[in-house]
């Protein structure tokens, strides 16, 4: 395992500590857990007499660039979301430390926000159609969202990295190729390119958080994003797309639908390769079977081969297939 990856809580204790004393001095100070997520640690950091604030301790740069992070990417993009209003604002950046201070948000994760959840869905929609109406800057090119040709270089990168598991899910990994045989081309756009749960803070607002895998891509692919990693129901992806395209699309949902799978066998694949050179007090092995096993379900059922069969028919299927959305 290479120790650029490794962030350990130690390590990243020790950083929270010297950027706070850089960012408020001698005033007091607690940090509280917010999550050890895969790249990053994150405290909620209360401070007497001033806002609270978030702080990140990040993976080093070096670490980041070989699973694909690029930080001055992942700022930019950040800064700008902030400026559409859709993102926290960064308010401070220690980057000798791997540290980063933004502004504190109340919310919970998309998740735990039950009552909010149709509310939250609304509004990610309208920040997905904000975000992608942004003309597209060179600085936010990503190897790794470019539509299909991303998606096998995380594909050989996994199977590089594990070959033995790679040919065990072989199975889920097989119909991206059904997928790129459909694929004819769009406008390439800014996608966030990881709507996890814990990635959309819903509160008295949404923001989306954590832009460290963003680029350029298919804006259709954060949609699947949205939908798989988050596990919406059918009337749910519809809501999203209405509120996103303005009305119902059925091609869109069917690119929704093949991106959900695309999106959701990618996070797998990358669950492969950090089994190599992953965090060792993460299990990468088994993050990517639970999501194998949602690839698995999703697959195997009418929703994935709709969107298949309407793609290679051509033709408005939405409102003659007993499986269309507008059939349930």
């Amino acid at each position: 395992m290479s120790a650029s990856v490794e962030l350990t809580p130690e390590i990243a204790a020790e950083r929270l500590e010297e950027a706070m004393a850089r960012f408020v001095g001698t005033v007091d100070w607690h940090a509280e857990t917010l999550a050890a997520g895969l790249t990053n640690r994150s405290w909620i950091v209360r401070i007497e007499g001033a806002d609270p604030v978030v702080a990140q301790s990040l993976m080093d740069a070096d670490g980041a660039r070989s699973i694909g992070i690029d930080r001055e990417r992942q700022y930019a993009a950040a800064d700008l979301a902030a400026s559409l209003g859709i993102a926290p604002r960064m308010l401070v950046r220690y980057l000798d430390l791997g540290v980063v201070i933004s502004e504190f948000v109340v919310g919970t994760t998309f998740f735990d926000a039950t009552e909010l959840r149709p509310r939250a869905i609304v509004d990610i929609a309208r920040s997905l159609r904000t975000l992608h109406a942004v003309e597209p800057d060179p600085r936010f090119e990503n190897d790794i969202t470019v539509p299909m040709s991303g998606t096998r270089l995380i594909r050989e990168r996994a199977r590089s990295a594990n070959p033995q598991m790679f040919a065990e899910f072989s199975w889920a990994i097989d119909p991206i190729e059904t997928v790129e045989e459909l694929y004819r081309g769009r406008d390439l756009c800014l996608l966030h390119n990881d709507l996890t749960d814990g990635n959309i803070l819903v509160g008295p607002v949404t923001r989306l958080v954590d832009w460290e895998y963003c680029g350029l891509g298919d804006p259709y692919s954060d949609l699947g994003d949205f939908a798989g990693k988050c596990e919406l129901s059918v009337d749910e992806e519809l809501v999203l797309i209405e509120h996103y395209q303005g009305e119902y699309d059925w091609q869109v949902h069917a690119w929704l639908r093949l991106y959900r799978y695309i999106n959701v066998v990618r996070e797998a694949l990358w669950g492969i390769r950090m089994t190599e050179i992953g965090k060792s007090e993460s299990d990468y092995d088994a993050y990517a079977r639970f999501r194998f096993a949602q690839v698995g379900d999703y697959i195997g059922g009418a929703e994935f081969s709709w969107a298949v069969e309407s793609l290679r028919a051509g033709l408005d299927l939405a409102a003659e297939s007993p499986s269309s959305p507008r059939q349930k």
